[in-house]
């Protein structure tokens, strides 16, 4: 088999500017919807938490309907590149990113409570099952948009060029930005969300899909919110009831003011999942498709 052909200017020139008018097509989507929904919110659409199901919905929906059309400047029938294509949706590979999802949120809370970083705090009481939905519709949503926007499309691009290890430290360094833009975040925060998004990205790699880590990033999320209510950084929820964890110090193991994901504790588990699923994609990529 023949060594890939080197990069040139014009074929990064040409990804670069599939990738700019993504973004574009999926902001064009978000300002047309913000304007249907004007007259409700005369203001702009909310993004807090009174809104934040609506904003999140609506940045979910547009980064889908980008995909799709993303999909005719595409080669016809090419849903891999888009993380759609059938091999992404195989059941075991699903259920396995599910159950490690909410397995490694309980083990890391798990290891710091054990550790004595973090204990459970009784609260008023409230309806359990009425919080712990909200909290799955949130992360559901959040997590789906994060997976479209660095798992989904721009994640093909890259990997059908340059290969799956160039496409995760991509998308994993785009993550990160994200995650750490607002706020103050400390150095381990900001190796958390490396990490994090590491590991989502090997999930990808592996499956082939945007399925496995967006599941995986949602129950993981969601078993910090609707489970064990604790934290979870630029997730707003009302007060939980009746428990939650509450994470202590010293902030840089447990992730205090940040939620479990942001502490080093975590962040080493994301990065040994990242290396373990990861260990047999090859280094070089195959030929890449003509783009």
């Amino acid at each position: 088999m023949p060594p890939p052909p080197k990069s040139t200017f014009s074929e990064i020139n040409r990804i670069f500017w599939r990738i700019v008018l993504f973004a574009i097509v999926a902001a064009a989507i978000v300002m047309m919807m913000g304007f249907v929904l004007k007259p409700v919110f005369p203001t702009g659409l909310p993004f807090g938490r009174e809104g934040q199901t609506l904003f999140l919905l609506v940045v979910a929906l547009a980064l889908g309907i980008a995909h799709l059309v993303a999909a005719f400047w595409e080669k016809s029938g090419d849903w891999a590149i888009l993380g759609l294509a059938p091999e992404g949706w195989q059941p075991r590979g699903l259920m396995l990113a599910v159950g490690g999802g909410l397995l490694l949120s309980l083990v890391a809370g798990g290891v710091l409570t054990i550790l004595g970083m973090a204990g459970f705090a009784s609260l008023p009481g409230g309806s359990v099952i009425s919080f712990a939905g909200n909290a799955l519709i949130v992360a559901g949503l959040a997590t789906l948009a994060e997976g479209l926007a660095f798992r989904g499309y721009l994640f093909g691009l890259v990997d059908r060029r340059w290969g799956a290890w160039v496409a995760v430290a991509v998308s994993t360094v785009l993550f990160a930005l994200v995650h750490t833009w607002s706020g103050a975040p400390s150095p381990v925060n900001i190796f958390a969300a490396l990490a994090l998004g590491f590991a989502l990205g090997a999930i990808r790699a592996r499956t082939g899909g945007l399925a496995a880590p967006w599941l995986a990033h949602a129950a993981f999320s969601w078993t910090q919110l609707g489970l064990l209510h604790s934290w979870v950084a630029g997730i707003e929820m009302e007060v939980p009831p009746e428990y939650a964890l509450t994470l202590a110090e010293p902030a840089f193991l447990s992730g205090r003011g940040w939620g479990i994901e942001g502490g080093l504790i975590a962040g080493l588990l994301f990065v040994g999942i990242g290396f373990l699923l990861m260990r047999r994609v090859p280094l070089k990529p195959a030929p890449p498709a003509r783009l």
